[in-house]
């Protein structure tokens, strides 16, 4: 799932927090790295399932979430 932004971000923790696996996807893996990085820095109490990669491996995922605020829709 494209998690680097706030959106995407907080539905990936929210994910990971009960113990669902989450790719967090980037156009960057390196981009996607820091994300994880930093969002196992902020929960660093917790055993967070995520894992960075690129957006073509994360939406081969069984299930993916395009998280985006809803003034990017329009």
């Amino acid at each position: 799932m494209g998690c680097t932004g706030p959106a995407g971000q907080a539905v990936a923790v929210q994910l990971a927090g009960i113990g669902i696996e989450v790719i967090v996807g980037s156009r960057a893996e390196e981009r996607a790295a820091d994300t994880v990085a930093q969002l196992c820095e902020k929960w660093s109490g917790r055993e967070l399932p995520l894992r960075p990669s690129v957006n073509d491996v994360a939406a081969a995922a069984d299930l993916v979430v395009v998280a985006t605020p809803w003034e990017g829709v329009l």
